[in-house]
């Protein structure tokens, strides 16, 4: 069972992944209540929700060489391929818009890059369901995880291991530059692409932590001896991730007020007996 806590915003949807001892599925969060949003044998790993809360993409496969990248109407229940289930395709992640999907691609055993694709549309009609966008490569990515677009797609954050080291890359289409932003894993762009959140591995323990874009100053917003992992920005700066603070990791929640204040004080979002991983917020007030 899982106990969703006040700390999702009543008008927003949060969703976030759950792994028992024979599932892996997403989990669909709004007004205080939880639902399953996949279910089955499959593996259902890695979801992201767009901002305007309306469809969810994610991997999914029989198991963990067999992961491809699909999209989820939630109103509908459609679905969407946008990648084949012929390797360990990993960390989907809409941009901004809604209108683009980057993800870590597996191109090899042994290889893999950050590719970007078009957001198929659910329009009856438009295309087959099984028709896969366009993939354009971003340069430099081989060895690439945990994508994050900005808000027209035009701008890549990711992970990449360098002689041995996790390190932040930020890739810009428009200058064709890439730029080493930081050391450590899991990267998010807020919803405004001013800042960077990651968790970064500092005296043996891995904690979150913030950076302005425009400034490169950096800081850690959380100090525990336990495993805080995979952040991510709710629509109005708060960070949302997963610890392992009792025991199994549940989900919890920064607020923006607190880590403007310095204050560490988080809220507990969602808690259960089995694994829950991978919190991602839409952002409903956005105008559109």
């Amino acid at each position: 069972m899982i106990n969703s806590v006040s700390g999702v915003r009543p008008s927003g949807r949060l969703v976030y992944m759950e792994e028992t001892d024979s599932e892996k599925n997403v989990i669909l969060a709004e007004n205080g209540e939880s639902r399953h949003l996949t279910t089955g044998p499959d593996w259902h790993l890695y979801p992201d929700i767009s901002e305007r809360g309306d469809k969810v993409t994610l991997v999914s496969g029989p198991d963990a060489d067999h992961l491809g990248v699909s999209v989820i109407d939630i109103a509908t229940g459609q679905k969407r391929l946008v990648s084949d289930r012929d390797g360990r395709d990993l960390h989907p992640t809409f941009s901004g818009d809604g209108k683009k999907i980057a993800f870590s691609d597996q191109t090899g055993p042994e290889s893999r890059r950050i590719t970007i694709v078009d957001t198929p549309t659910f329009e009856a009609g438009f295309e087959p369901p099984n028709e896969k966008p366009r993939q354009i490569a971003v340069p430099g990515s081989d060895g690439g995880y945990f994508p994050a677009l900005s808000e027209d797609g035009s701008r890549v954050v990711y992970q990449r291991s360098n002689d041995g080291k996790r390190e932040i890359v930020s890739y810009d289409f428009s200058t064709q530059k890439e730029q080493v932003l930081a050391e450590g894993m899991s990267p998010s762009l807020s919803m405004d692409d001013q800042w960077l959140t990651y968790t970064r591995k500092v005296d043996g323990q891995w904690n979150i932590h913030l950076q302005n874009l425009e400034s490169g100053e950096s800081r850690q917003v959380t100090r525990t001896p336990h495993l805080d992992f995979a952040p991510s920005f709710d629509g109005e700066g708060g960070i949302y991730f997963a610890s392992n603070r009792a025991g199994t990791f549940d989900i919890y929640h920064l607020s923006a007020e607190n880590i403007a204040k310095g204050s560490e004080e988080t809220t507990l979002i969602a808690q259960s007996p089995h694994t829950l991983y991978a919190p991602e917020a839409d952002y409903p007030d956005k105008s559109l």
